[in-house]
């Protein structure tokens, strides 16, 4: 009877026991804590990138979404975030540019998922046109304009001026002292009307590319010579050709970018591209945009994911500042040969007929931003000093300085 007992209460011990308590699931930070408002932006990007109205406005001034990507360059100015948040803009533009499914925009995701939960400090993007962003440093800039298929010297007082052999010349020596020089285009690079023109055209692609060019503009003598040669010189050009207010029946054509990133001396630099001649077609449903609508759309993205953004134009000195009034964002202008320097800087002529490169410096200020700090123009004559033009460079200051012939 006594084993009765003690089995039934042993069996009563047993019903009373609780179960052990599962061990608690491991949960993944989403981010760390110090990254928590680039996460905020991160997660509501990933709410609307698929919508419709993103995918057709993108980043248009004026619009919801260019407030996100100004909500995320304010985070660019606090030292703890802005790598991440440099990152989070350039992988939402990846996003709209590229396509869900390209390599770019998933390596940057990978990379932006990382760098918020702490897993990387190495944010650069090796092999992606954004790498190392934000880096101190100072950038050169060869540039030429306004050429109009000018390949030969031309014939002035003092003997002759200008030619493809000479810019070669100059363009290879001054990157003796930039390195890292960039070789930019303003525009009115081709001719059109003439015999010849069009093959004239493609020797001065392939000069360039020999050059190593890295973006050329285009004004309104290069949309004249056809969409048929002008798609023929894009996909001859190693170097893309950049304009910013060209559109095709509400697209642009898909061979010209509307802007491109470079990087020279640690420093991201967007290159856009403004057409003279608003409102004219250019070729049938192509037409000319405003230069401030079109600015109005690609400013605010190209300004987001760069350290500066350079202008390539043939138009005028008082029209880029009307197109931009109430628009921050352009560091420096390169355009039409008929103006002249400002004092600071700010907008700078080409000089044209193939008669000379400018050359411009362009550098961080402490802290600050990366803006012009020398210029000089130098003539393609047979006795221009390379050397001069630099030690010119070194000395700084924004006055106009233009070698004689």
């Amino acid at each position: 009877m006594k084993s009765v007992l003690c089995l039934v209460c042993l069996l009563a011990l047993c019903a009373c026991a609780r179960p052990p308590e599962p061990s608690p699931e491991y949960v993944e930070p989403r981010c760390l804590p110090q990254y928590e408002d680039v996460f905020v932006l991160f997660e509501e990007f990933q709410r609307f990138r698929t919508g419709e109205d993103f995918l057709r406005q993108g980043f248009t001034a004026g619009s919801a979404y260019a407030d996100w990507l100004q909500r995320v360059s304010l985070l660019e100015k606090k030292p703890e975030l802005a790598k991440r948040a440099r990152l989070l803009a350039v992988w939402a533009v990846a996003w709209l540019r590229e396509g869900a499914d390209s390599q770019v925009t998933s390596q940057l995701g990978i990379r932006l998922e990382a760098g918020l939960k702490g897993e990387t400090e190495d944010l650069s993007m090796d092999g992606n046109p954004t790498s190392q962003l934000g880096g101190k440093g100072v950038v050169g800039i060869a540039f030429t304009g306004d050429t109009q298929g000018a390949l030969a010297p031309q014939k002035v007082k003092k003997g002759d001026v200008g030619g493809i052999p000479r810019r070669t010349s100059l363009v290879n020596a001054i990157r003796g002292g930039y390195p890292d020089l960039l070789a930019l285009d303003a525009g009115d690079a081709l001719s059109s009307g003439s015999p010849g023109a069009e093959n004239n055209n493609r020797a001065l692609i392939m000069s360039m590319n020999a050059m190593g060019y890295h973006a050329m503009g285009l004004g309104l003598h290069d949309l004249r010579v056809g969409e048929g040669q002008l798609r023929e010189l894009a996909g001859l050009a190693t170097f893309p050709l950049v304009c910013s207010n060209l559109e095709q029946s509400g697209q642009a054509w898909p061979w010209l970018r509307p802007y491109v990133l470079l990087q020279r001396g640690g420093v991201s630099v967007a290159v856009l591209g403004l057409a003279d001649g608003a409102g004219q077609a250019v070729a049938p449903g192509v037409r000319i945009l405003q230069a401030r609508e079109a600015l109005a759309r690609v400013l605010p993205e190209a300004r987001a994911v760069s350290d500066c953004v350079v202008l390539l134009t043939q138009l005028g000195r008082a029209e880029v500042a009307a197109a931009l009034a109430g628009q921050d964002g352009v560091d420096v202008v390169l355009g039409d040969g008929k103006e002249t320097v400002d004092g600071r800087g700010w907008y700078l002529p080409t000089v044209p007929k193939g008669a000379g490169v400018g050359v411009v410096r362009l550098q961080r200020s402490g802290q600050g931003p990366i803006s012009p700090a020398s210029w000089v123009s130098i003539p393609l004559t047979s006795h221009a000093s390379v050397a001069h033009a630099l030690k010119i460079l070194e000395e700084g200051g924004l006055q106009e300085k233009v070698l004689a012939f």
